[in-house]
């Protein structure tokens, strides 16, 4: 438990900076507020969603059983959304040409 929890928060603290930085990067000064309210609003919403829908699936399921099914729903929707991304240019948050193309 110790290692997953390690691991988590080593993943976190290296996305969180990086996607802070990322975003201030490609979104004018003047709209730099509404991409990190957005990032800050789907992490904050995802955390209180995660326990409304983890918990009756685990009870339905077990612990086990409700992490694989939620790994594999998260793969499914990654390979149905990724082809969608990948064709489409990339632009930043509605204002400019990305620098980074």
């Amino acid at each position: 438990m110790s290692f997953g929890l390690a691991a988590l928060g080593l993943g976190n603290g290296l996305a969180m900076p990086n996607l802070n930085v990322w975003l201030t990067s490609v979104a004018t000064a003047e709209r730099r507020g509404q991409p990190l309210g957005a990032l800050m609003s789907a992490i904050l919403l995802g955390q209180f969603a995660s326990l409304l829908l983890s918990q009756p699936l685990a009870n339905a399921l077990d612990l086990w059983g409700a992490f694989v099914t939620l790994g594999v729903v998260v793969a499914g929707l990654t390979l149905v959304t990724l082809p969608a991304t990948v064709k489409r240019p990339r632009r930043t948050w509605r204002t400019r040409r990305s620098t980074f193309e």
